[in-house]
């Protein structure tokens, strides 16, 4: 189970009752600082836009023992990125369509 959330309180709340439930922060936009964003929320994970989603954020979110999971990544090419960039996982609504990328 991962628990997920635009809402970063909440993230952190979830933490606290149980912290042995997988936590995820998402968010929009490029934060100065994602790390310390979901080390506040007490999260397991990031949630970025893929659109905004660089190497250097992917890098810095693994060093510090994150998993980074793009959110709504629906075309070929941005799934084709996310996969280049190493990210440990994607949401999308053509999940097909990464299975055929995966697959070839």
């Amino acid at each position: 189970m991962l628990v997920i959330s635009f809402d970063h309180f909440a993230v952190r709340r979830v933490k606290q009752l149980d912290s042995r439930v997988k936590t995820a922060i998402m968010y929009g936009g490029r934060p100065l600082d994602a790390v310390a964003m979901a080390r506040a929320a007490g999260a397991d994970a990031v949630r970025p836009s893929h659109e905004t989603l660089t190497a250097q954020d992917v890098a810095a979110c693994h060093a510090a023992g994150l998993a980074v999971i793009p959110w709504t990544v629906n075309d070929e090419a941005s799934m084709r990125r996310m996969i280049e960039l190493g990210v440990d996982g994607m949401s999308s609504n053509y999940p097909e369509l990464l299975s055929r990328l995966r697959a070839s």
